[in-house]
């Protein structure tokens, strides 16, 4: 069987300058297949959506304005009647036989508030009003196992659902590998459109283990390759298709498939792709959520075998512009809105403890980002737990971004709809591999430029994590040391990091989460994560101390010598709880009263004190300084002995900067570095605290 390749008219799904009445051409019959329309020749068009999740209601971006229903208005997510109605339009386009709407899974799962809330029912609903005619299974239909998708998900699809490379063991219904549809023209000439349907490798990585136990899955490209060379190779006795269509749910690169592949709709990544450059096959991607959608016309000769294709792509905007929604959809989409405000009612959670965002003076909570607080706290400790017994994978660390927390939590009954309020954005939860200095970047990266706009934004952090800084140390060189378990991060090894897709995307400006190395989305929305968490873990309460505090110290840390240790952010900004603050050096103790003043900035200085304290005696060489609150904060700071007692002020906890001969000596080398282009190995109190403490305790050792 042989393959040509046609040039057609092909349009950036980005092209959002583009007229309605320019993309009414697209849908009519180009010159080449008006032309290639003879007796043996039958044209078709197959339409391709993915990694819908849900989201049957359509969404508008209102401009500028932000006035509904003016110019300004943009179509981000088509919704499911729009998408319905352009399938219809794409099956009545004239010159067209035949028709076949796909996708390339994850239709369910991971899904916006409305079907999410509903079981995804009325998704799978609206899919088959719609017309899906195929769909590759995604990894968001194993998330409630796979009897739940060979049952309640295949038996409510009135469509074949195809998973080529999933292995299933114990003799269970297995998944179609591929299908093949006809379509005939109406002078008899048919053509025979296989599809093969397969799923993420890293499905097992993405969902609950006891979900896909006894499941395996295969590469999707060669499994996909293999099944097109065998429909491709003239052997009747096992199977023959005139044109192969793959729906790989994963994202592809150029190469991977062979010329016995026609086209492969692409999936899972979230990403758009559009490749028809080149060798076959045709590569399209088409985002999320019903935010594109693709189709690819097709002309067969049944005499000559040859197959000429012409792809195009729609944005959400441009399907609203070119059909008309879909009026039973839209009636089902209607009726499951209502439905849901009336579910979104139902309590998930009792909380004996109200949880807020932070607060800048009397503005009130959510006015601040800069500053801890206990929901943020909250967040990221739930998804640090419910992905460690999510995946059977220990979390070191939990992070949550303070700009995704759109709403507090009071005591006492919690519903669905308010436990959403909180979360609306409907991000992913992932985990990956962190580096202990990159995760010290990203919490320097909490200070941004003050240009901004917002000169801080603070990470909420799970339970098991503390760190000091320096408020007067230079950008990039705040953070003292940092904590997991009460064991100082060591900047060398790695930990395993849960957060939201948005943070380790960089968002927020939080680049140094990227750096994560095998990283895994779970596709499990963070409310989702939270709700659960929220409703299965007894009694919940805020982290009453403090995550962070800000130490600097006026004075000598010599043996016998008194300094100032001036200390911030020793409360939240909504209803702090503590009142004093005491600091420890060995034996030494020392205790002041915590002005619980909040203040109108956004760099988390409320809740300040100063302590004065006499260094001990027996201090020599390098030691610990611990702050602790009647609250239940504890972070610690780790100090170097000064060579002697001097005229300056303002030494930096845990710094060589005033430290004598030692301070030199890591000065040098420091400067050595930079010059080396290894400044980074210096980056940050932690790291340098850490070195200059082994020189000490090295000399000390020589001297004695």
């Amino acid at each position: 069987m042989s393959h040509s390749r046609r040039r057609g008219q092909f349009r950036s799904a980005l092209t959002a300058a583009a007229t309605a009445s320019a993309l009414v051409v697209c849908l009519a019959p180009s010159a080449a297949a008006q032309d290639h329309s003879t007796d043996t020749t039958v044209n078709f068009s197959v339409s391709n959506i993915t990694d819908f999740h849900g989201h049957i209601e359509q969404v508008v971006d209102t401009g500028d304005d932000g006035v509904p229903g003016t110019a300004d208005d943009t179509v981000t997510e088509a919704g499911a009647a729009t998408i319905a109605g352009m399938v219809d339009r794409l099956r009545a386009a004239e010159g067209i036989d035949g028709h076949i709407h796909t996708t390339s899974g994850d239709n369910v799962g991971g899904s916006a508030f409305t079907s999410a809330l509903l079981d995804d029912e009325p998704t799978l609903e609206v899919l088959n009003e719609m017309g899906v005619d195929v769909s590759a299974v995604g990894n968001h239909e194993f998330d409630q196992g796979y009897e739940d998708l060979i049952g309640r998900i295949s038996e409510n699809s009135d469509y074949p659902i195809l998973g080529a490379n999933v292995t299933v063991e114990d003799g269970r219904e297995e998944l179609d590998a591929y299908d093949i549809q006809t379509i005939t023209d109406e002078a008899g000439n048919s053509v025979d459109v296989a599809f093969i349907g397969t799923v993420t490798q890293s499905t097992a990585d993405k969902v609950s283990p006891s979900a896909v136990e006894g499941i395996t899955f295969a590469n999707p490209w060669e499994v996909t390759n293999r099944i097109a060379a065998e429909l491709s190779d003239d052997d009747e006795g096992n199977g023959e298709a005139d044109v192969v269509i793959a729906l790989l749910h994963e994202g592809t690169e150029p190469g991977q498939f062979t010329e016995d592949v026609d086209v492969v709709f692409a999936g899972d990544t979230h990403v758009q792709d559009s490749e028809w450059e080149g060798e076959q096959p045709i590569v399209l991607q088409n985002l999320e959520y019903g935010k594109l959608m693709s189709n690819v016309r097709f002309s067969f000769d049944t005499e000559t075998e040859e197959v000429s294709m012409e792809p195009a792509v729609y944005t959400a905007d441009e399907m609203a512009t070119l059909a008309e929604p879909h009026a039973e959809v839209q009636a089902t989409v209607d009726a499951a809105v209502v439905k849901a405000e009336s579910a979104g009612a139902e309590v998930v959670a009792e909380l004996e403890h109200s949880f807020t965002r932070g607060a800048r003076g009397e503005e009130g909570p959510g006015s601040n980002r800069g500053v801890e607080s206990t929901l943020n706290n909250l967040i990221a400790e739930a998804q640090r737990s419910y992905l460690e017994d999510f995946t059977g994978v220990e979390m070191d660390l939990g992070l949550m971004n303070a700009g995704g927390v759109r709403a507090d939590l009071a005591a006492g009954d919690v519903t669905y709809k308010e436990a959403f309020d909180v979360q609306p954005f409907g991000n992913d939860l992932m985990y990956g591999t962190l580096t202990g200095a990159d995760i010290l970047t990203a919490l320097e990266q909490q200070w941004q430029d003050p240009a901004a706009g917002r000169p801080r934004l603070a990470l909420g952090v799970s339970d098991n994590f503390s760190y000091s800084y320096d408020p007067t140390a230079p950008d990039g060189e705040r953070v003292i040391q940092a904590t997991i378990d009460g064991v100082p991060l060591d900047p060398n090894a790695d930990y395993q990091v849960a957060a939201s897709t948005f943070l380790f995307e960089s968002g927020d400006g939080f680049t140094a989460l990227q750096n994560a190395r095998n990283s895994q989305n779970v596709g499990v929305v963070d409310v989702t994560a939270f709700i659960d968490y929220l409703s299965s873990t007894e009694n919940v309460e805020p982290r009453w101390g403090q995550s962070d505090v800000g130490v600097s110290i006026d004075g000598d840390v010599v043996a016998g010598e008194t300094v100032t240790v001036d200390l911030e952010s020793l409360i939240y900004t909504i209803d702090p709880t503590a009142t004093q603050v005491t600091v420890r050096i060995g034996d030494a103790e020392a205790s002041a009263p915590i002005d619980v003043t909040v203040l109108d900035d956004e760099y988390g200085t409320s809740g300040r004190a100063s302590v004065d304290i006499t260094v001990p005696e027996d201090f020599s060489g390098a030691g610990e300084m611990t702050v602790t609150t009647d609250a239940g904060t504890e972070v610690g700071v780790p100090l170097v002995e000064s060579e002697a007692p001097s005229d300056n002020s303002g030494s930096t906890p845990g710094s060589s900067a005033e430290a004598g001969p030692i301070g030199a000596v890591v000065a040098a080398i420091a400067a050595l570095a930079g010059a080396l282009g290894l400044a980074n190995v210096f980056s940050g109190g932690q790291l340098l605290a850490d070195f200059q403490d082994t020189v000490q305790r090295e000399i000390n050792r020589l001297l004695s």
